[in-house]
């Protein structure tokens, strides 16, 4: 058992089986191969999920993300897998599309992302040095810090 608060799963099972079990319901069950579960953990729930005895199971488990930044960073998302909606305007991006994330103000920021496939995302934010994007060949660099630069190749 352990617990979760306010936050968000989704379980898919891939392969396999896992039986699961929470506090909330005093219930359990077992997830199947195509079987997805979501669970609103609120203001807090135990659970338990594990693979039924002697089976290997496979699966993919998907949080609602909400990720906090100074209001001074600026930075990019870069969608590795999958696809989701971005900050409160709801962005869709899908993989191999880039999000450019402006400086919020001096205060404390941050950026929702939601799932909508199962999602993997490079969230890469830092100080700006307030200084412009240069691109030349294939190669483009944008200065975030003192001596963390990033060079992406373009496709």
């Amino acid at each position: 058992m352990h617990p979760h608060r306010g936050m968000e799963t989704v379980t898919y099972v891939i392969s396999g089986q896992i039986e699961h079990y929470d506090t909330h319901s005093g219930e359990g069950g077992v997830l199947k191969p195509g079987d997805v579960q979501w669970m609103t953990a609120g203001s807090g729930v135990e659970h338990n999920e594990v693979p039924s005895e002697g089976v290997t199971a496979h699966s993919l488990q998907c949080y609602t993300v909400t990720q906090d930044l100074p209001g001074t960073y600026n930075g990019f998302i870069y969608v590795l897998e999958g696809s989701g909606t971005f900050g409160q305007n709801n962005i869709m991006a899908s993989k191999a599309q880039v999000l450019w994330l402006e400086e919020g103000g001096s205060g404390e920021s941050e950026v929702d992302i939601t799932a909508i496939n199962p999602l993997r995302v490079l969230l890469y934010a830092g100080e700006p040095l307030k200084e412009p994007v240069v691109a030349r060949g294939p190669f483009v660099i944008i200065s975030l810090h003192p001596g963390h630069e990033i060079f992406q190749s373009l496709k």
